[in-house]
């Protein structure tokens, strides 16, 4: 997690000089949950910053017997335009994030998953 103490201090120097502009929620370019340590990126900033983190990333980690290939033969069935999304649901019958096309045109679906809170 080497981004977060740079992200902390970014928040930090936020909180002090603009607090009418500080996050309610925060969308972080990584992993939340969807995470082989169930604790990505998004999990671990939303957890020192004590704020709500959302995770969308642009690569899938396999993830309680949700492998890459079953995540591509889905994405081909149901992410056909902008919006379309399915659920990443594990072995374990939890729902870890959500694979979607998020603008048009996109070829690869991103993963977004709860950060914290």
């Amino acid at each position: 997690f080497r981004e977060v103490p740079h992200l902390l201090t970014l928040l930090q120097a936020l909180a002090e000089t603009h607090k009418e502009v500080y996050p309610q929620v925060v969308m972080v370019d990584g992993n939340g949950v969807l995470h082989p340590r169930g604790c990505g990126l998004a999990s671990h900033l939303g957890v020192l910053a004590d704020l709500p983190c959302i995770g969308v990333a642009k690569s899938f980690l396999i993830v309680d017997g949700i492998s890459r290939a079953h995540v591509n033969e889905r994405a081909k069935q149901v992410l056909h335009g902008q919006g379309d999304s399915f659920e990443l649901v594990g072995d374990s019958g939890r729902a870890w994030g959500t694979a979607l096309v998020g603008s048009a045109g996109s070829l690869n679906p991103i993963y977004v998953s709860v950060g914290h809170r």
